[in-house]
């Protein structure tokens, strides 16, 4: 449960994070995060120690040469990683569900934890892809109100950051 908050919140910081914005090659390995309790005496009583192993996030994206996607690169890479000792997988350019589906299960394979996607074709594609595995973020973009409706509850789904329907209307006029 305490893993499931930890990894919860690293999203919702980075879903945060990038509200503060208007507008690929592969990470490294590592292990995925495990957190271990320590507890040593001291003169006060006991002092509990939480040590953590770093966390492994995937991001999805259509076009990795994206100016508004790489500002948000480049803050994951040189702000949240060192801050929450997070690391980052990217994908190269995702044109379809197909590609996204294959990256889901790169991801997997690489240790992720989650996946931010600024590719975001078929949302119930991509969490039924995700399956128990993973925890799905939509990061930029609009999401049709029904299709929110059905994936709403799914426990893996961390949420969407983007525009409302009326200011992506606007956006294409």
């Amino acid at each position: 449960m305490r893993k499931q908050q930890l990894v919860s919140s690293l999203f919702i910081i980075g879903i945060g994070a990038m509200l503060g914005f208007t507008g690929c090659s592969n990470g490294t390995s590592s292990t995925p995060t495990e957190v271990t309790k320590e507890t040593t005496a001291s003169s006060e009583g006991h002092t509990e120690h939480v040590h953590t192993k770093t966390h492994k996030i995937a991001v999805a994206t259509y076009n990795p040469e994206d100016e508004e996607f790489n500002l948000f690169k480049d803050y994951y890479n040189q702000y949240l990683a060192g801050a929450l000792d997070v690391k980052f997988y990217y994908s190269d350019a995702l044109l379809d569900q197909s590609a996204v589906d294959e990256f889901i299960e790169k991801a997997k394979k690489e240790g992720c934890e989650g996946i931010i996607s600024y590719a975001t074709y078929d949302l119930e594609s991509s969490l039924k892809a995700c399956g128990d595995d993973l925890y799905f973020a939509v990061g930029s973009a609009y999401v049709n109100p029904e299709v929110f409706d059905k994936v709403k509850s799914n426990t893996k789904f961390v949420g969407v950051n983007g525009p409302s329907e009326e200011n992506e209307e606007k956006s294409w006029r």
